[in-house]
């Protein structure tokens, strides 16, 4: 039997030095603000411009309209809202996301929008944000998702607008991925309610928890305080007020967004606010909700902008909460966005990927079939470092040949 496994193994070596001809590694990845740039045109060979004229330009309004990407994921729109990319679909911004194979939402049910790619230069006579492009309206099916596949001729993908038209139907969307052969990326995304969660522990190792159990729950309030998440933007606020998380700093409640570098804040000029993360567990004698955390004050600028680096030495990042203290001063934030390095989401090291039960071989020649169609699936990355190749094939052997 050992034998067996070993001429399996063999096969993985001499077919990966011809994984690169047959296709390159598919994965997933989230599509965020940093993937919007202006450029030079709208063709194949397209360069990026890096102090983009605005647009729109006229007597009335000299300063015209400047470069920007809508972020609206997560937010309740209704008809002509823009979701990502530019409101004027202007045909110099947009993602260069080529080698993207498909798109998956997900959203409202019933919820419908548009898909706007590959516009053209403006003819004379007609629209001066544009030309031609391909466009599709998409709805949210009632498992509150949605798959788009990229048309099979398009040379190149550059996506200018995701928005709504005049359906009457008010709605959201929650999340964007793109699938394909682009690389995993830094990006920036907004941070939302969807991130903050419950968990069974606080460490690197913690895992999702689906029905949380209240806290603080006393005889006066037997059904105690049920988890939820503050989410108070664009909110003017004072002091002890929660504008992200658990008002009680819970430190089984938190947003893992670990893989975070950088937090940037935009927001009232002098407003005063912490940041706090990675809470410990109670100590005896101490405080019911937590124990020790990370914990830092910031002032917005001047300029309306705030930025915290996230200390290099945290090996998970935790976010439990985003509130004030006692500054007495009132202020708000309008946007919090994350930046770092994102990567395909591995799951737990079980090696049972046919779900059959076992750990055997027809694990490992399901594994070595992944690697040699060069197809990311977090189930094959069973050493979990985001990607799908041998390393995972003399990995799960080895856990076959142990019994594991």
């Amino acid at each position: 039997m050992r034998k067996t496994y070993q001429i399996i193994l063999a096969l993985a070596l001499i077919m990966l030095g011809a994984t690169n001809a047959m296709g390159q590694t598919v994965n997933r990845v989230k599509l965020d603000k940093s993937m919007f740039k202006a450029w030079d045109g709208c063709g194949a060979n397209a360069k990026e411009v890096t102090d983009p004229v605005p647009i729109d330009v006229t007597a009335e309004n000299p300063s015209g309209v400047a470069f920007n990407c809508d972020y609206n994921l997560s937010n309740e729109v209704g008809d002509w809202s823009c979701i990502y990319g530019s409101p004027a679909v202007y045909y110099l911004w947009y993602a260069d996301i080529t080698g993207t194979q498909k798109i998956h939402f997900t959203g409202s049910a019933g919820f419908r929008f548009w898909v706007q790619f590959n516009r053209q230069a403006p003819v004379e006579g007609g629209d001066a944000h544009g030309g031609d492009m391909v466009q599709e309206e998409l709805i949210i099916d009632d498992d509150g998702t949605c798959t788009y596949e990229i048309p099979s001729d398009m040379t190149y993908v550059h996506l200018n607008s995701i928005k709504t038209k005049g359906s009457g139907i008010r709605g959201s969307l929650n999340s964007i991925e793109l699938e394909g052969t682009m690389k995993p990326a830094t990006g920036i995304f907004s941070i939302n309610k969807s991130m903050f969660k419950a968990w069974d522990g606080c460490g690197a190792d913690a895992k999702e928890v689906t029905d949380p159990t209240p806290i603080d729950v006393t005889a006066e309030n037997p059904s105690g305080v049920a988890f939820n998440c503050d989410y108070n933007l664009l909110t003017e606020v004072g002091d002890w007020s929660c504008i992200y998380g658990s008002p009680a700093v819970y430190y089984l409640w938190y947003a893992d967004i670990t893989g975070t570098q950088k937090i940037h804040f935009t927001g009232s000029a002098g407003f005063r606010f912490w940041v706090q993360f990675n809470r410990q567990a109670p100590v005896e004698g101490g405080d019911a909700h937590g124990g020790d955390m990370v914990q830092e004050e910031l002032i917005i600028d001047d300029d309306g902008t705030c930025t915290y680096e996230i200390p290099s030495d945290m090996t998970y990042v935790h976010l439990n909460s985003i509130k004030t203290k006692g500054s007495g001063i009132r202020g708000s934030l309008n946007s919090i966005e994350l930046e770092g390095i994102v990567k395909p989401t591995p799951v737990a090291k079980s090696g049972d990927l046919n779900d059959d039960g076992d750990v055997d071989v027809t694990d490992v020649v399901e594994l070595i079939d992944m690697v040699l169609a060069g197809i990311y699936d977090a189930a094959g990355d069973i050493n979990g470092d985001g990607e799908v190749d041998v390393t995972d094939v003399v990995e799960l052997i080895d856990m076959v040949l142990a019994g594991e």
